[in-house]
């Protein structure tokens, strides 16, 4: 039961406390030292170009980097890099830069990769240059080529964060197969991690029984785990017992606002066809992969699986459900009757080759014929 604006002022004040601090805090930093100090050591060395972060959406990435960067300040300057979906503009990721040349400096793509090293070098004023990338879509070729030579010339390092290191232009794939880029993956949080980080962000120790109970809804996702976290404070589930933070009761993922709009913001980003595949997939929970591919376009289940969705058993029926159970939980919450009806005429086709292998649980989840 959420908490009511009167019930939310009689909490105590270190619960309410407690909840402004996991909104501030950069959680990623506090369980993630030793990679960091990886990455800084790798960003370091002559012999290196920079650093590729690799990792699953909402493993932390863009966390983890700020973090980098916030240890590296003051002594580098650093420089964040956009790439864009539209790549037919030359120096389109540098534009703010490009402006900033005078008119004849713009003559050449030579004379403007000159002009714009000239010109971070200036800005930089003796100190160390990073530049930053953060989950790519696209680098126009002029400004690869420019970030191949400050790259090459010594004059920067570079930062990357992507999902896989196949999503970054051909010249910084090449880089890192000669191993002048280090690469570094970002995995999700182990129980562990999740104890030692709460402990730190809410200034006591956490149960066992709660560590392990949010380490599991949110599957150490910690983009996922702070929402959760922030849920629980907020309608008191997570409280204050003495010196240590315990749960009253269960997790119910389908009730919280934040992870709702997390889910929300995430499917927002993907087609018409991934979305309504998401919800399907919620729906029914499981269904082997031939299945699936009966009902679904074979390129809508591949976008779904190299999007990190899916979970796939790796013998057998080959079984397919969403890889986060938060995932499914939050877009069963939201979905009402003729939403529901609707997906069974969708999925008429799987719901009858499948039913015969769901447990009660399933099969009560599927939609009502009306």
């Amino acid at each position: 039961m959420r908490a009511t604006p009167e019930s939310e002022a009689e909490r105590p004040a270190t619960e309410r406390q407690a909840l402004g601090a996991a909104e501030r805090r950069k959680w990623s930093s506090l369980v993630r030292q030793d990679l960091q100090n990886t990455v800084i050591d790798a960003l370091g060395d002559p012999s290196l170009y920079g650093v590729v972060v690799v990792g699953a959406p909402g493993v932390g990435k863009a966390t983890f980097a700020r973090s980098v960067e916030a240890r590296l300040t003051p002594k580098t300057h650093v420089l964040h890099l956009h790439g864009s979906t539209d790549v037919s503009t030359p120096f389109g990721a540098l534009a703010h830069l490009v402006a900033r040349l005078p008119v004849d400096a713009a003559d050449s793509p030579g004379a403007i990769i000159h002009g714009i090293s000239h010109l971070i070098s200036s800005d930089a004023a003796g100190r160390e240059v990073l530049l930053v990338l953060s989950e790519l879509p696209a680098l126009d070729s002029m400004s690869t080529a420019l970030l191949v030579h400050l790259l090459i010339s010594g004059t920067a390092k570079v930062l990357v964060t992507v999902r896989q290191a196949t999503d970054m232009p051909e010249d910084l794939i090449r880089l890192l197969k000669d191993g002048l880029l280090d690469e570094v993956e970002l995995q999700v949080f182990s129980r562990a991690e999740v104890a030692k980080l709460l402990s730190g962000v809410l200034g006591k120790r956490v149960t066992a029984t709660a560590a392990s109970a949010l380490h599991a809804s949110s599957g150490g996702n910690p983009l996922v785990l702070q929402a959760i976290v922030t849920e629980q404070l907020r309608s008191g589930n997570l409280h204050l017992a003495g010196q240590v933070w315990a749960m009253k009761g269960e997790i119910h993922l389908s009730s919280a606002e934040v992870l709702t709009d997390l889910v929300r913001s995430r499917l927002a980003r993907e087609t018409p066809a991934v979305q309504e595949a998401l919800e399907l997939l919620a729906l029914i929970r499981t269904a082997p992969l031939a299945v699936l591919l009966d009902v679904l376009e074979p390129e809508v289940v591949a976008e779904m699986e190299w999007s990190g969705y899916l979970r796939v058993e790796p013998s057998g029926a080959r079984r397919v459900a969403l890889r986060d159970e938060y995932m499914g939980e939050v877009i069963r919450g939201w979905m009402d009757l003729p939403r529901r009806n609707e997906l069974r005429r969708l999925a008429a086709g799987v719901i009858g080759s499948i039913t015969r292998d769901l447990d009660a649980e399933a099969l009560l989840a599927l939609p009502l014929r009306h």
